[in-house]
């Protein structure tokens, strides 16, 4: 018994931040899964979702667009969110609470994304901090208990950003991976026709590579994400 306890204690003394987070996690579960059938909203966006849901796996129709990207535009999204939210109603039986719980698994994933790559880009106190803010803060708390795309949004404009600084110091294999990234928030926000633009512009200030690529490959890179 005092060996497990010394063992113990040896491996909270050496990954003490480790354990400290992951406290900091259970507060982020409770404060985004405590009664989610009352709490979290399902409105409009939340009812087109789960009619979406309900078409995929009833009537076995597979969409090719998603919602409308704004108002009565005619731009239509892609359809990936569509696809993410009927395995929840699918898991669920087609109950609502499959929007609760999609909302609160997305703030999950949000969460590990914020603390890795912040400590990647930054240092480990930095993303300590970016956790402790995002879990407890009251508007990042009722922003994650909405189902609905601009979810992935922070996460995943996190993720390219961090991509994109890894492509500008060298990383060329890190192409790819933003292609895919960018690609993916075409499904989620139309705001994502930013990101080819910006990854563009930053095209002369790629380091190492602006010799060994042509512009043939950055065309097909940009074509392959839109």
């Amino acid at each position: 018994m005092k060996k497990i306890f010394t063992n113990c204690l040896r491996f909270l003394k050496r990954h003490k931040v480790l354990v400290f987070v992951f406290i900091i996690f259970l507060f982020e579960l409770f404060l985004r899964f405590y009664q989610l059938d009352q709490r979290n909203p399902f409105g409009y966006d939340q009812t087109d979702n789960a009619w979406a849901a309900k078409d995929i796996l009833i009537n076995h129709n597979l969409p090719l667009v998603g919602m409308v990207a704004k108002g009565n535009s005619g731009i239509y999204i892609g359809p990936i969110y569509y696809y993410l939210i009927s395995i929840f109603y699918y898991l669920t039986n087609l109950n609502p609470i499959a929007s609760a719980l999609f909302a609160g698994v997305t703030s999950i994933f949000t969460f590990w994304i914020l603390f890795y790559f912040v400590k990647k880009l930054i240092n480990t106190e930095t993303a300590v901090i970016a956790v402790i803010i995002n879990t407890f803060c009251l508007s990042a708390i009722m922003f994650d208990r909405v189902q609905w795309p601009v979810d992935f949004i922070p996460s995943i404009s996190l993720i390219i950003f961090y991509l994109l600084y890894k492509v500008l110091i060298g990383d060329v294999k890190k192409l790819i991976w933003l292609a895919l990234a960018i690609g993916f928030m075409f499904s989620i926000h139309f705001t994502a026709v930013f990101f080819p633009i910006i990854v563009l512009l930053s095209l002369p200030l790629f380091r190492g590579i602006r010799r060994r690529l042509s512009i043939f490959y950055y065309l097909y890179l940009y074509f392959f994400y839109v």
